[in-house]
This record gives structure tokens, C-alpha cells and sequence, in this order.
């Protein structure tokens, strides 16, 4: 199995996906801030990014937040 369906072979939900990267992008940003040098901190600073952005994805996807949006 390749490494980026991991996500989607064990979580069905958009929410349970959304959550997932949204805690792994945190993770990656803590780990961000233990490079040695600014050049390895700002590449280890795109991985969160991206993941946070994947999770956006996601939690715009996933019916909890569609229905708490409809109550607004």
C-alpha cells in the first residue's frame, strides 16, 4: 500500500481524515522547530503546511461541519 492511501484505507469520514492530518500537521510543525539550521527548518516547515491544507479540504468536505455551517 502506498504511504499517502494510508489515510483514506483507514478512515472513511471526511472529519476522522481531516482530523487525522490536521494532528500529523501539527506534529510535523513541533518537529519543524528541531532542525538545525534555518534552511532545514524551512523545508520541514512545508510538510505541515501542506497537511493543514489538506485538512481544510476535508473539514469543508465532512457533514458535521456542513450541518454546523446550515445552523449559523
Amino acid at each position: 500500500m502506498l504511504r499517502k492511501d494510508w489515510i483514506s484505507y483507514y478512515y472513511n469520514g471526511f472529519f476522522e481524515k481531516a482530523t487525522i492530518l490536521e494532528n500529523a500537521g501539527y506534529a510535523l510543525c513541533r518537529a519543524a522547530f528541531q532542525a538545525e539550521s534555518n534552511e532545514e527548518f524551512r523545508a520541514r516547515c512545508k510538510r505541515p503546511i501542506k497537511s493543514y491544507e489538506k485538512a481544510v479540504h476535508y473539514f469543508l468536505r465532512s457533514e458535521e461541519v456542513q450541518r454546523a455551517l446550515g445552523r449559523c
